[in-house]
Order: C-alpha cells, then sequence, then structure tokens
C-alpha cells in the first residue's frame, strides 16, 4: 500500500515540474491507482465490492470528465488563436490599403523627403572627395533661401573643431560671391573677417567661394578655405568650379525628378477623380464623389457642398463632411447682396482662398450673419460650381492648420470642382429623362407603363414573401360633360388638383398612377380589404 501511495506522489510532482494541467495530473493518478486496485484484486483471487466498483466507477468517470473539459479547453484557444489570426490578416490588410491611400500632399511629402536624402548623400560625397583632392582646413555647402535672404550650411567637412554658422546673412563672403556672380578668392595675414560662416574665424588666412547658379539665379555657394595663406592656382579653381557644376547639376536633377513625380500624381489624381465622377449619375453621388476625391488630393478638417437654387434664390447645403458634423446638411440661407463668402462665389463664379482665416473670421461671414461657425479654422478655400456660366453652387473646404491649400492643389481641387459641375449637369439632365420615361406630364404622376412594373414588382414579392396589397381604380365622374362644357385648359386644371389630392392623402411607400384620361389606380402596399 505505501509503496502505491509512494509511486502516486512520484507522479504528481512529476506533473508539477512538466507544468502538466490539473486534469493531466489527476488522469495519471487515476491510471495509476486502477493499475493498483487491479494489481491487488488479482493477487487475492477475489471481486471488488459494489462500494469498491463504485469509488472505481467515480474515478473513470472524474478521468473522462477532466478529458472532456481539457480537450473542450484546447478548442476553445484554437478558436480562439484563429480569430486573433484572422483578425491580424485584416488589420495588416488594412494597414496596407491606408498606405496605398496617401492623399497627393503626403504622397509629394514622403516623395521629396527621398529625393532629399539621395540628394544629401550625393552632395556629402562630392564635398569629401573635394576635401580629399584639395586638402583644405574645410569644405562647406551652403544653400541659398532668397526669400528670406539667408544662407543655410547643407554640408561640411573640416579638419579643426570649428563650429560652423547654421544660418547666414547675405554678407561678407557671400556678398562678394553673389555679387561677382563667379569665384571669389579673399586673403589676409591676420586673418579673414569675410569668413562669417565660422563663430571664430580668427584662423581662417585664406577663403575661395564658388557659386552654385543656374541662369544667374543663386542656388547657393561651396566654400574652400585654409588656415595658411595659401594662393589657389588655376588648376584647383577649376576643379572647384567643375564641382560646383556636379553641385548645381544635382540639385536641378533632384528639383526636376520631383516636378514630375508631382505632375504624375495630379495627372494619377484628376484622372482617378475624374473616372469616378464620369460613373455617378445622381447628383447626391456626385457630391459624395467629389468630396471624397478631394480627401485623396490634400488632407482637410471639414467640408462642404452648397447648391444654388435659381428660382428662390437661395443656397442650400446639400452635403457635410468631416471629423464631427455641425448640423449644416438642409440648412438654407439667402445669397441676395452677397451677405457672405459663399454667397459671393456662387455669384462671381470665381475662387476663394485663405489662409489666416480665424484673423478675419469676424470681418466677413463664411455662410451668413446668423450663422456661427468655430473660430478654429486658418485654411479655407471656397470653389464656385458652374457649366456654361450657370451657377450650380460651391464646394468648401475648411482646415486648422495654415497654408493647406498650396497653389498646386488650389488649381487641381479647381479643375476637379468643374469636372464635377459637368457630372452635376448630367445627373440632373439623366433624373429629367427618367421623370419623363415614368411620369404623366400633366399630372406628375406614374405612367401607365411604370404602373404595370410597380404592379408586377408586387406581384413578385408577394410570391417571395406572402403579402397582400391592395389595388384602387378611380376615375372623374361626368368628365368628359365637363370639359365640353369649360374647356380643355380647365380639364387640364381639374387633373392637376385630384392628382396633387390623391399623391398627398397616401402613403409614401404607395403608387399613385394615372391609368389614361381621367382615369387613375393606386396600389396600396401592405393593405388587404378590411384595412
Amino acid at each position: 500500500m505505501l509503496q502505491w501511495h509512494l509511486v502516486a506522489f512520484v507522479v504528481l510532482l512529476v506533473g508539477v515540474y512538466f507544468n502538466f494541467t490539473f486534469a493531466q495530473i489527476f488522469s495519471l493518478y487515476a491510471i495509476q491507482t486502477c493499475f493498483y486496485s487491479f494489481q491487488a484484486y488479482s493477487t487475492k483471487n477475489a471481486l471488488p465490492t459494489f462500494v469498491e466498483w463504485s469509488i472505481f466507477s467515480l474515478w473513470c468517470s472524474g478521468l473522462v470528465l477532466f478529458w472532456y473539459l481539457e480537450r473542450r479547453k484546447r478548442f476553445k484557444l484554437k478558436t480562439r488563436l484563429e480569430q486573433l489570426t484572422q483578425e491580424s490578416k485584416i488589420l495588416s490588410a488594412r494597414s496596407d490599403i491606408l498606405i496605398g491611400e496617401l492623399n497627393l500632399r503626403e504622397k509629394k511629402f514622403l516623395h521629396r523627403n527621398e529625393l532629399i536624402k539621395k540628394r544629401s548623400d550625393n552632395l556629402t560625397h562630392l564635398i569629401e572627395v573635394l576635401f580629399k583632392t584639395l586638402n583644405p582646413h574645410a569644405v562647406a555647402l551652403y544653400f541659398y533661401d532668397p526669400l528670406a535672404e539667408l544662407f543655410h550650411l547643407k554640408e561640411c567637412v573640416s579638419q579643426g573643431d570649428q563650429n560652423f554658422v547654421r544660418r547666414v546673412e547675405l554678407e561678407g563672403i557671400f556678398l562678394a560671391v553673389s555679387r561677382e556672380n563667379g569665384p571669389v578668392a579673399l586673403h589676409s595675414n591676420n586673418h579673414v573677417r569675410a569668413a562669417c560662416y565660422y563663430q571664430n574665424s580668427n584662423s581662417i588666412k585664406s577663403v575661395v567661394g564658388v557659386p552654385l547658379c543656374t541662369n544667374s539665379f543663386l542656388h547657393g555657394v561651396l566654400l574652400v578655405d585654409d588656415e595658411n595663406i595659401r594662393e589657389f592656382n588655376d588648376l584647383e579653381i577649376e576643379i572647384m568650379l567643375d564641382f560646383a557644376k556636379e553641385l548645381t547639376t544635382t540639385i536641378e536633377d533632384s528639383e526636376l525628378l520631383q516636378s514630375y513625380f508631382n505632375l504624375k500624381e495630379e495627372l494619377t489624381a484628376f484622372y482617378e477623380a475624374s473616372s469616378k465622377l464620369n460613373q455617378c449619375f445622381r447628383v447626391s453621388d456626385v457630391l459624395e464623389t467629389l468630396l471624397m476625391a478631394s480627401m485623396k488630393i490634400t488632407r482637410y478638417d471639414h467640408s462642404a457642398v452648397i447648391l444654388f437654387d435659381q428660382k428662390t434664390a437661395t443656397n442650400r447645403v446639400a452635403l457635410e463632411m468631416g471629423h464631427e458634423k455641425m448640423g449644416w446638411e438642409d440648412e438654407t440661407f439667402s445669397c441676395a447682396g452677397d451677405r457672405g463668402l459663399i454667397s459671393w462665389v456662387i455669384r462671381n463664379k470665381m475662387p476663394l482662398a485663405y489662409h489666416d482665416f480665424r484673423a478675419r473670421n469676424s470681418q466677413t461671414p463664411l455662410f451668413h450673419k446668423r450663422w456661427k461657425i468655430p473660430n478654429v479654422y486658418d485654411s479655407v478655400l471656397i470653389l464656385p460650381l458652374f457649366v456654361s456660366q450657370e451657377s450650380l453652387g460651391a464646394v468648401l473646404f475648411l482646415a486648422e492648420s495654415k497654408n493647406a491649400f498650396s497653389k498646386s492643389i488650389k488649381k487641381l481641387l479647381e479643375v476637379v470642382s468643374l469636372q464635377a459641375s459637368i457630372s452635376m449637369k448630367n445627373a440632373t439632365m439623366v433624373h429629367d429623362l427618367e421623370k419623363l420615361a415614368t411620369t404623366d406630364g400633366l399630372t406628375g404622376l406614374y405612367n401607365h407603363r411604370t404602373f404595370q412594373e410597380r404592379l408586377m414588382q408586387e406581384f413578385s414579392r408577394g410570391e417571395r414573401h406572402p403579402s397582400s396589397f391592395s389595388l384602387l381604380l378611380i376615375d372623374i365622374d361626368f368628365f368628359k360633360e365637363f370639359n365640353d362644357e369649360y374647356g380643355h385648359p380647365v380639364g387640364d386644371f381639374v387633373l392637376r388638383q385630384v392628382s396633387g389630392l390623391l399623391a398627398q392623402t397616401v402613403r409614401k411607400v404607395d403608387h399613385v398612377a394615372r391609368y389614361g384620361g381621367e382615369e387613375f389606380a393606386i396600389i396600396l402596399v401592405n393593405t388587404d380589404q378590411g384595412s
């Protein structure tokens, strides 16, 4: 007996050591106990009693139960693992989609960063080669910013530990090179004061500056200096000029590649937007496609499309899109007297752009004086929607950041807006044609052909899903005598009045049609005879 308990204790220790579950340890212990029991009864040549059989059965039942729970737990874990794997694939696919759906401005920014990195590597290599060739004290390359009239340090190699000035004004050696538009060499027994690109230039006694020019346009200045009085010979000056040309070519190639990339991406964005707009045959689809396509061109925080109603001379916000809607949709405002910037754009068919709108928000309202918008938008772009001098409305873009809409982006959005205007006009014509094909010209109700189509649709729906509908046939009594007595114009007036009453009486899901002459047909959906 004792030896079997020792074996059970060993089984327990083995299970704990190998991090077995409770069910696995219990199963091992149960198997060991069963083996011990059968071993004991085989030596006695006797059958176990009822109580012993009951205990044995409980052990076996517990064994089966724990194995079942263990299997169920493993199945749940496996299912959860598959779910997590599937979710990770979905997230990965979504991230690929998001990466692929960068807007035009972000694509330009990423491509420009790549070009700048490649150009920086090329410039660094050229500066190092020039430094090894001439063996001076230092070689530095400064780029020129004509707007700020500052020179910015781009690359430098030096034998000493002098600190270069990161930004230098147009003075000293830089002013001399820009005026001469050619190489300038300066020497001094004491130190060259014109070497203003050092924080302390007391040790510099010779400096040569070579311009990086293209058609008299100054890109930057290449500087080579020495701590000794060094007369750079003609060959060394020629080498500097050759390196300056190579540096200029590298800069121009980088800018040219960026301009080609910008042009390609702009044409691609315009092609995609035009393709999607040409596939829209409803005005609502055109407006939504316009805002979605614009979002791929540039990032904005809020946008809206305003439609102009020529009959009432009012504007209506047809669609609003942004992080949080402001409740502008279906709101109307008058455009009389150009009370707002949007009304001015619609009336004059000219775009408006602001990069500091917060500073002038109180001066001129965006929509109307009674409309208050959050004063958080610095960049505002309003583009007109018109076709052949016919004003259709305007599209509004708002961004909280300054200078969010560059000139190229603004021009591209203008072209897309004009394309959207044409698509809106086409969609309106398609809608009018559909209306002419499906409605009666006099009453505005469904015509006979459309009534037959709606009737067959209700029969087909009843076959799929058991439901009932009612059909009413109505005519106007003594209509022929009325026409003969008062004339057909008055009869047409009566038909229009009766048609209007019928259309107002039924529900939106019901169908009212002019069956012919003074006869009308009404399909009442989900309505039985009792109703």
